[in-house]
């Protein structure tokens, strides 16, 4: 049997997605990554036609409550109306257009256009119009509210919309996908699961397709994350597939088409779960712990069941762009295609809302371990995907990628093999081929800066401050950031107390608690010196060669002292240089603790606060910012 798939639309006769299963060859042409017709054409093909991710019922747990985000390239507002019923509507005012809401969450008792002042309900319905009488009879106030999503469905609390009006009902799209999310929802003993305070936002210059495929590729593991896996080696845990096995990992795990497009990989535990597998990684403190959530696990759903929850990771992939990563920690990421060479990502933590502070704090350190813009993992991710779409710049000339591995094989698919990553192309080329629906008409009835606070005692210091001057505060800092511009980071660590801790807190949350809120980085000293040695390791993909960085640290301030311990102030600008990329810019604050030990100023605590409301066009926090 030979099978060949044409071009998208049949503009031509060029194939872009092309299997024999004779020849046991599978390969797509690298025009659907470069190609704005192909871009164009997948918003309506694909985006207007699938179900889309929208947000989760915990976002807006209290009637009022609301996000907003873009959803298949349309403003929305996610919020729970005063009735308590969940909503997406069109975040685009009825009389002429202009966005009505544009904090990025709150709570609100209506939604208030600052153009010409029309007011809605939180249910979306039209409020108030000033100066109503001036409008003709025709005017009808009930059919002018802000727009619906045509179709808005849940399952187990995540919330889905779709804009194709005769799309199948969400469950039956879901297909296979819905036990892969049961597997997540039936770790709370309530079913109940949460998206955790914080989220990660930030860009990638790379098609949206190639998440897709890089998020269930267990074939890249080795190679892009080796210094995740020395991290792992190093804390004591076995990361070496078994000896004359012949694989690349630990365990042998799979890869599965669960219909309709959707993909995972399903593999055997080796890496650890907070639900519920104990590593060395959590510290001996946590292995009691761990083993009572197995136990309440078996005693809720059987031995089996439990161990289906406890002892496998998958990364679930359901179509076109939501990814639900079950491994080291579960992290929700949905991701915005902006360009044919661009972007939007944004990853949340889930995690049942039974969790002690103590299994909290666990899961969002090992979240931060691998996954996210300042992980071991996710940079290099970035960096190979962003390599990838300058390598299509030859498209032309070197047209074609293979997606071969694993064909002709008689047992199930590796998920270090490719036939899960067929699956997604096969359903992409598909709805390409297929005629795009014509927009549906609209229906009748359809339808903030964040400031940091006063520091702490800031222009009252008071009388223990003569103990130290803002010069010889000014001068630390200057030399800190003369070690890291130079990549001296032996001689940075010197500078840190044996206890000091790293953060970067969320854009969105900047004063937020890292045991309870998902950071951009939460280091602890141990973590830290890890990533030390990951940053120079050559295997650090997103920081080989190293970046070339300037740092301007500015408006200096001492805002607390108490004994040995200061706390400082100071504002940062950070210049990123790579060849053949465009200057990146961090811009922030610190806010540091500093200790004296032994007339010797040590860093105990280092916080990096970022003044941009997400990373976006910064991309990744590969470096020591």
């Amino acid at each position: 049997m030979n099978d060949q798939y044409t071009a998208p639309g049949g503009h031509d006769s060029r194939p872009l997605v092309r299997e024999s299963r004779e020849n046991l060859s599978f390969s797509v042409n690298r025009e659907v990554f470069v190609s704005h017709e192909i871009f164009e054409r997948e918003q309506r093909a694909v985006f207007d036609r699938c179900w889309i991710y929208v947000g989760h019922a915990s976002e807006a747990p209290n009637p009022g409550d609301y996000k907003t985000r873009s959803v298949a390239g349309r403003p929305v507002i996610f919020c729970r109306d005063r009735n308590g019923q969940v909503r997406c509507l069109i975040n685009s005012c009825r009389h002429r257009g202009a966005i009505v809401c544009r904090e990025r969450e709150g709570n609100a008792r209506n939604f208030y256009c600052m153009y010409h002042g029309w007011t809605y309900n939180t249910d979306g319905t039209l409020r108030g119009v000033p100066d109503e009488e001036s409008y003709p009879s025709s005017f009808n106030k009930s059919v002018m509210g802000l727009a619906h999503v045509p179709r808005l469905e849940s399952y187990k609390d995540f919330y889905f919309a779709n804009f194709d009006r005769d799309a199948v009902d969400l469950e039956n799209y879901l297909a296979g996908a819905k036990a892969y999310i049961d597997l997540v929802v039936d770790q709370s003993p309530s079913g109940r699961m949460e998206i955790i305070a914080g989220v990660q936002e930030y860009d990638i210059k790379a098609n949206w397709k190639l998440l897709v495929e890089n998020s269930v590729d267990d074939y890249h593991l080795v190679a892009t994350h080796a210094t995740w896996l020395n991290y792992m080696r190093n804390s004591g845990v076995n990361m070496s597939p078994p000896k004359g096995s012949a694989l690349l990992l630990p365990t042998k795990g799979l890869g599965k088409d669960l219909g309709n497009g959707h993909l995972t990989t399903d593999n055997p535990n080796y890496r650890g779960r907070p639900v519920a597998r104990w590593i060395s990684v959590y510290g001996e403190d946590a292995k009691a712990d761990i083993e009572a959530i197995k136990a309440e696990l078996i005693a809720r759903l059987g031995e089996a069941r439990a161990a289906r929850i406890a002892d496998t990771n998958r990364n679930l992939a359901v179509f076109p762009n939501l990814v639900i990563n079950d491994g080291s920690s579960v992290t929700v990421r949905n991701f915005t295609a902006v360009a044919p060479d661009l972007m939007h990502v944004t990853a949340w933590a889930l995690g049942p809302v039974e969790e002690t502070e103590a299994q909290r704090a666990r899961r969002l350190h090992a979240f931060l371990t691998f996954y996210g813009p300042g992980g071991f993992a996710t940079p290099d991710d970035v960096a190979a995907l962003e390599n990838a779409q300058q390598g299509y710049a030859s498209w032309r000339e070197v047209p074609w990628n293979d997606l071969s591995r694993g064909m002709g094989k008689n047992d199930a698919q590796a998920n270090t093999d490719e036939e899960h990553l067929r699956v997604f192309w096969r359903r992409w080329n598909e709805l390409m081929e297929a005629r795009a629906p014509p927009s549906p008409p609209p229906q009748a009835g359809e339808g903030k800066s964040i400031s940091p606070p006063p520091l702490a005692g800031e222009g009252r210091v008071g009388a223990k401050t003569a103990t130290v001057s803002r010069a010889e505060i000014e001068d630390f800092l200057f030399c800190e950031a003369d070690l890291l511009d130079n990549w001296k980071l032996d001689e940075w660590l010197a500078l840190l107390t044996d206890d000091a801790a790293y953060y970067v807190p969320p854009n969105d949350k900047p004063d937020a608690d890292h045991r309870f809120t998902l950071f951009t980085i939460a280091d602890d000293i141990v973590r830290l010196r890890e990533r030390v040695i990951r940053l120079k390791d050559p295997n650090c993909h997103a920081e080989y060669p190293p970046s070339r960085t300037r740092r301007l640290i500015t408006n200096v301030r001492i805002t607390g002292v108490d004994g040995d311990d200061i706390s400082i102030a100071a504002n940062f600008a950070i210049y990123r240089y790579r060849r053949g990329e465009p200057v990146r810019e961090f811009v922030g604050h610190y806010r540091h603790k500093l200790r004296r030990i032994g007339g010797v100023l040590k860093i105990a605590e280092r916080r990096a606060i970022l003044d941009a409301h997400e990373l976006g066009a910064m991309g990744s926090v590969s470096f020591i910012l």
